[in-house]
């Protein structure tokens, strides 16, 4: 058997996860899985299965779990900021380009 879970939206990534994981150690036999995330800005802390790794790194708190929740979704916005040469940090910075106004890739949604 091949479990394939499609669109697995924030915190239900790692349920799905904990789910096989559960399966298997009730004795389903599992030849493999795919498992494709999405909205990384919606998982939460108190459901994320991976908190022992990110302790190693000294990242376990909800804090920094949303540090993290921030940049995956700014990684993925497709919104860049451009400095005028007055920009010495946040202020005086604008978006390039909003949402909106992002050229087509040609998919629709």
């Amino acid at each position: 058997m091949c479990a394939v879970c499609k669109h697995f939206c924030g915190s239900a990534t790692d349920a799905g996860i904990r789910c096989l994981a559960n399966g298997i150690a009730g004795g389903l036999s599992l030849s493999g899985f795919v498992l494709v995330p999405c909205c990384h800005h919606k998982s939460r802390y108190s459901e994320y299965c991976g908190r022992e790794f990110l302790a190693e790194w000294d990242m376990d708190s909800e804090g920094d779990f949303a540090a993290l929740r921030l940049i995956a979704a700014w990684a993925v916005s497709g919104i860049t900021l451009k400095r005028n040469d007055n920009c010495r940090s946040s202020d005086g910075c604008e978006s390039e380009q909003s949402v909106d106004e992002r050229p087509s890739d040609g998919t629709t949604v």
